[in-house]
């Protein structure tokens, strides 16, 4: 505190300290903010593409299929993991990749397996990150009646 005697140093006015403050600050806080909404997309897009996986894994182990039926069968695997993938706000379908996979086992049931692979793109273009950042989720079911 300034006594009877006022010194320069200790009571200049400090006009525009806090613009400058802000200067500096502003910009950091701005680039975690937006960090933060894309680390907060991407695990989004991963619970989607999971549950979009198990969607179609789902649908293949309750729905039978014939060698004449299963085109049709894996198209509609395909629609209902594409369907739960539209609950991702930033989809793009082009980036979608479903793999469906049938095994027989030695006691006659059919092992279905589900493999869903989506590349999000990330926001901003993160120094050190790839752009689209790849995701990869697999559910493997026993058909069942």
């Amino acid at each position: 505190m300034c006594g009877t005697r006022p010194t320069r140093s200790r009571c200049t006015p400090r006009h525009g300290l806090a613009a400058v403050e802000l200067a500096i600050v502003l910009p950091l806080m701005l680039m975690l903010a937006i960090a933060t909404v894309d680390f907060g997309g991407s695990v989004g897009a991963y619970l989607v593409l999971a549950n979009a996986a198990r969607s179609g894994a789902d649908y293949a182990a309750t729905h039978h299929f014939t060698p004449v039926s299963q085109a049709a069968w894996e198209s509609r695997i395909h629609t209902a993991v594409e369907s739960e993938m539209t609950c991702f706000r930033r989809y793009d379908s082009t980036k979608l990749q479903t793999t469906i996979g049938t095994v027989t086992n030695a006691d006659g049931t059919i092992q279905v397996s589900i493999d869903v692979r989506y590349a999000m793109k990330t926001i901003v273009p993160w120094p050190g990150i790839p752009a689209a950042v790849p995701m990869h989720y697999r559910v493997e079911m026993r058909q069942y009646q």
